[in-house]
């Protein structure tokens, strides 16, 4: 993999998603909690056991950048998809988990194939970057936005109390 390249892709990645998630948020109804950067105290508290409230508030850009490249992209081989879906990938995986965003790429893999070879096992494996790059990456955004939708109201079907943010979840899936 060409490193530089990969550099690029998660620097542009990245950025995008801060734009969309850049400040402190305290909604009480958040089941992530406090979250700044789009990094939540739970997922903090994944990655760092003894993380407190005061550790989001106090959150540098840097150090959410730094988790972004190590927990998502790396971790989840976002780098070698192509880079506007790896972007979207990004955004999706901090928004609905990593398991369940890449349960709604090999989903929208299999929607746009109509073949049933990739599992809907929520693990980016050589199958599933491989069949990702075989599709029009057009046609797999639009059905990954679909798919991302549909969960989204999922949750919402599943706990009233998260109507609040169908709006905007339904907005960062589209988008």
């Amino acid at each position: 993999m060409d490193m530089a390249k990969d550099d690029d892709a998660f620097r542009h990645a990245v950025e995008m998603l801060l734009e969309r998630e850049g400040g402190l948020v305290e909604h009480p109804a958040d089941p992530g909690g406090i979250t700044r950067f789009g990094i939540s105290l739970r997922f903090l508290k994944g990655v760092r056991p003894d993380a407190t409230e005061n550790d989001i508030r106090r959150l540098a850009r840097d150090e959410a950048v730094a988790l972004y490249r190590r927990h998502f992209w790396d971790a989840f081989r976002l780098g070698e998809l192509g880079d506007e879906l790896a972007a979207k990938m990004l955004m999706a995986c901090v928004n609905v988990g990593p398991f369940s965003a890449i349960v709604c790429l090999q989903r929208a893999i299999r929607a746009v194939t109509c073949q049933q070879m990739v599992k809907e096992d929520g693990r980016m494996g050589p199958l599933t970057i491989a069949s990702a790059w075989r599709v029009p990456q057009d046609f797999l955004l639009v059905a990954l936005r679909a798919e991302l939708a549909g969960h989204y109201r999922l949750l919402v079907a599943r706990d009233s109390g998260l109507a609040v943010f169908l709006n905007g979840w339904l907005a960062r899936a589209y988008s």
